[in-house]
């Protein structure tokens, strides 16, 4: 099966994220880390809308779309 993914996808810094938060700015943050990441790590950020990847398909809907979109991942 062949990849759909954008190939240049934009990274973020946390530093820049963080700062971006404080803005204020509606922004939609998801986490799609795997379960097993997701499970082992302490790291979440408050308000984030959590869809692990092989769920993306099933609940791209909970995205809003009108707003920009950040994914958090590993």
């Amino acid at each position: 099966m062949a990849s759909t993914a954008p190939q240049n996808v934009p990274r973020m810094t946390p530093e820049k994220l963080k700062a971006l938060i404080d803005t204020e700015q509606a922004i939609s943050i998801v986490d799609v880390r795997q379960p097993a990441a997701y499970n082992s790590s302490p790291l979440t950020i408050l308000g984030a809308i959590r869809i692990p990847p092989d769920e993306i398909p099933q609940r791209y809907q909970e995205i809003p779309r009108n707003q920009p979109v950040i994914t958090f991942c590993t």
